[in-house]
């Protein structure tokens, strides 16, 4: 049987990442998980760059092909998996949306992607869960931190003019991408922990899947 474990040594731009399991806990602001395993050479194609939603270029998808060595990913008792992310040498972080296993003990091929927004998951929320109580007969709303110092964008979506107390304004609605997904549920409240105002969480899209962040639509708490 053609055997080729080692036919990575011939490639050109080799290049050494670090793997992380899906499922570790993402913690801070950028994300910091804890040891990973090195991969000391991989091969990696082009980058490719594409909207991941149209948003005139404000959100943008990146994706590569990694070749992992199956002899080196063996020794570290490490197989590539969907939604393992890889850190790169530039400490770019990419997330593995489809993996290809070895024929001949050769390598495994991971299709790779990084999502980022224009100036980047720049802002730090917390998520505040609801709770209700019944005190006397009313019901009390009280909001408690679960989740802290996760990075974020909060970015104004659209206003409509409303009319409060004989007054004009405008309701402003925000979508807030984050790189995590939270546990949230309706009425939720996000925190900015820079700002420290509130947005209220009326829905969510997308959640749960590994190609796309996670975008809450919130309306501005007074």
């Amino acid at each position: 049987m053609l055997d080729l474990s080692f036919d990575y040594l011939t490639f050109d731009g080799l290049a050494s990442i670090t793997c992380f399991p899906a499922g570790r806990p993402q913690v801070g602001n950028p994300w910091t998980p804890g040891a990973g395993v090195v991969i000391p050479h991989v091969n990696t194609g082009r980058i490719e760059v594409a909207e991941a939603v149209p948003s005139a270029g404000v959100y943008q998808r990146y994706r590569q092909r990694v070749e992992i060595p199956a002899v080196l990913a063996g020794r570290g008792a490490y197989i590539p998996a969907m939604g393992d992310v890889f850190r790169m040498e530039d400490n770019s972080l990419w997330t593995i949306l489809a993996v290809g296993y070895p024929r001949f003990n050769n390598s495994y091929t991971c299709h790779c992607q990084q999502l980022l927004l224009a100036g980047g998951l720049s802002d730090t929320v917390s998520l505040l869960s609801s709770t209700i109580t019944n005190v006397h007969g009313s019901k009390v709303v009280a909001h408690a931190a679960v989740q802290t110092g996760i990075a974020a964008r909060i970015q104004p979506m659209d206003a409509q003019e409303i009319v409060l107390q004989q007054r004009f304004g405008f309701d402003v609605n925000y979508r807030v991408y984050t790189a995590t997904d939270l546990e949230a549920k309706f009425d939720d409240l996000i925190l900015d922990e820079g700002s420290e105002a509130n947005y209220e969480i009326k829905s969510w899209a997308d959640r749960k899947r590994i190609d796309v962040l996670s975008c809450y639509f919130c309306k501005l708490r007074p």
